[in-house]
């Protein structure tokens, strides 16, 4: 890994390592210019490789960082749960516990030379969305399926290019259904790799039409069976540093689900789920409205919003300009992590992000000499 011989004194080394999915670096400098950022999928070529990003960091100028930014909570306090203001859709019961990081998160952490600031998950997606967005100030919304440590999945946030970004609410974790898990739960029921191929429901859905039917049982889903929903999808081969981490169905607990549907399409199914999804996000939008929380702009961030279609619907209620982080999935998180480390410097002044090719580059003639080697023509 060749890094810029530009990189500046007193940067910030953004990094998302959560022993799951989506590993990745950013180095941020201190005016909040992006110097560099990669995930470690475009190095290992394993898509949405999770394992510790030891071979982003091999060359680290470690003497131009000031501080290392991780896009989550360093431990898990419950005492700070709070009840959603927009967010109703409440679990049937509190979860008996909550989503800790294990040893292996720490070991790796405790391996770098670098003092580290740890930047709330929601907080890190809303700063990749605000920051490189153009926009004075805006409204932000995040969603997506949770991290260790953190009790938010989702959040609302007040951004502004003075003031900075100020929690407004948090969805709960301990509290309330996350829609992200009923979508990845589809996406596996039809026979895609779930927390991968949900943009294939997304496209599926265009070729189905959703049914009064199909949306009972999504409900009673979300409610009643969340938890049975969350069982049937579990992560193996956490926080390896030589497998990537997967995230696996369990046939056997699949299997009431698909026998309760066996009379209904892949694609009425997925239109119904795609509905629900914006459904939810359209409840969540109009609660915003009824506190007077309002803005011309709004900013998106997390898993949720690689979903276009709900976007679109964001956008149609009534917002002039929309910003969807172009990283909005966690690998986005650890550039903006760095940013909100460094978004409290008088000198920080970010410029709206226009492109993303900010990893390694080559000269022509590393490319001609890889070309002649591979003999390709």
């Amino acid at each position: 890994m060749n890094f810029p011989d530009n990189i500046p004194s007193q940067s910030v080394l953004g990094i998302n390592y959560s022993g799951m999915h989506d590993s990745s670096i950013a180095i941020v400098a201190p005016d909040g210019t992006p110097v560099f950022a990669v995930s470690l999928e475009r190095v290992t070529r394993i898509k949405q490789d999770g394992r510790p990003p030891y071979a982003l960091l091999e060359k680290i100028p470690w003497d131009r960082i000031a501080k290392i930014a991780v896009s989550t909570n360093e431990s898990l306090d419950l005492s700070r749960d709070v009840e959603s203001i927009v967010n109703t859709n409440s679990l049937t019961s509190p979860r008996p516990h909550g989503w800790k990081h294990a040893d292996p998160f720490y070991e790796f952490l405790n391996g770098l030379p670098c003092e580290k600031v740890f930047v709330s998950h929601q907080l890190s997606h809303a700063s990749s969305a605000f920051w490189g967005s153009e926009f004075e100030e805006a409204l932000c919304l995040t969603c997506d399926g949770g991290m260790y440590n953190d009790l938010w999945f989702g959040g609302v946030y007040r951004c502004d290019r003075t003031e900075g970004i100020v929690p407004l609410d948090h969805f709960s974790v301990m509290k309330l259904s996350m829609v992200t898990s009923l979508y990845t739960f589809v996406t596996a029921l039809l026979g895609f790799t779930p927390n991968k191929h949900e943009g294939k429901i997304t496209g599926l859905a265009a070729y189905g039409k959703s049914s009064e039917r199909c949306q009972k049982i999504l409900e009673r889903w979300f409610t009643e069976d969340y938890y049975k929903l969350e069982s049937t999808l579990r992560w193996i081969f956490s926080y390896s540093e030589t497998t990537s981490p997967q995230f696996l169905p369990d046939s056997i607990a699949l299997q009431p689900f698909r026998d309760e549907t066996n009379d209904i399409s892949r694609e009425e199914l997925a239109a119904s789920v795609q509905n629900f999804a914006e459904q939810y996000v359209l409840e969540i939008l109009e609660g915003i409205k009824k506190q007077g929380w309002v803005s011309d702009n709004i900013c998106l961030a997390g898993g949720l919003f690689a979903n276009v279609k709900i976007n679109q619907r964001v956008v149609e209620t009534g917002f002039e300009k929309l910003f969807v982080a172009p990283p909005m999935t966690d690998d986005g998180t650890a550039l903006g992590a760095a940013w909100h480390v460094l978004s409290g410097d008088p000198n920080f002044n970010p410029k709206p992000l226009h492109s993303m090719y900010l990893g390694t580059s080559y000269s022509k003639e590393e490319i001609g000499s890889q070309v002649a080697e591979k003999k390709i023509q």
